[in-house]
């Protein structure tokens, strides 16, 4: 944001977030709700072509650090500054976790109700994020959300978050079966199925320690 309205609604946006307990961390707010899982924003930006216009995205996710902590480990992205514990595992834009069931975006204009639309954000995020994490805040629950929606971002992303949740939730079995059965299968060719057969490797030997 390099334009003073820009500016503007980027200083509010985060005392606003800020108000409801959200930190900041790379290109994620977090709000950390219990020790071992956060409550994740993401706010994106869309260059309007009209002058003091400002489009926001805002996309709600769910981190859990113990998971995230093995995932980061695993796929040697130790060294990556944009890598931490408030990954987002899952995440979806507002639009979706909200009664319209469609994308959305926030409209702020420089001469027009900025507070108004501030207000309904802030509304919006205390009415759907919240309940969005509480139905994923621990590993029982995120299992179901990996293993059989689209709110991970990438399928490779599904293919190593899912046998590290089934590690962790004591199915040391099921996840060796499944991370061998994704290798074997070579769906990914070139180099993610080069980078796949590395956190293959890394993880059966994790399960051996």
């Amino acid at each position: 944001m390099d334009d003073p309205f820009r500016k503007k609604v980027q200083k509010e946006l985060d005392q606003e977030l800020k108000i409801l307990g959200f930190k900041k961390k790379g290109y994620f707010y977090y709000c950390t709700k219990d020790k071992d899982s956060s409550l994740i924003i993401h706010v994106g930006g869309r260059r309007s072509h009209e002058k003091g216009k400002v489009i926001l995205s805002v996309s709600v996710g769910v981190a859990i650090h113990s998971v995230n902590e093995l995932y980061i480990k695993l796929t040697e992205c130790q060294v990556n500054p944009y890598v931490s514990i408030y990954i987002p595992i899952v995440i979806k834009n507002m639009g979706y976790i909200m009664p319209q069931n469609s994308y959305k975006e926030w409209y702020f204009e420089e001469n027009s109700y900025v507070e108004q639309t501030f207000a309904e954000l802030v509304e919006a995020i205390k009415t759907y994020a919240f309940h969005y994490y509480e139905d994923r805040c621990d590993i029982r629950k995120i299992e179901y959300y990996v293993k059989e929606t689209n709110e991970v971002i990438t399928k490779i992303a599904r293919d190593e978050y899912y046998p590290i949740i089934l590690y962790l939730s004591d199915k040391k079995n099921e996840a060796i079966r499944y991370v061998t059965q994704i290798r074997d299968s070579k769906r990914y060719e070139g180099p993610d199925g080069e980078y796949y057969i590395r956190f293959t490797e890394n993880f059966l030997q994790l399960t051996k320690l």
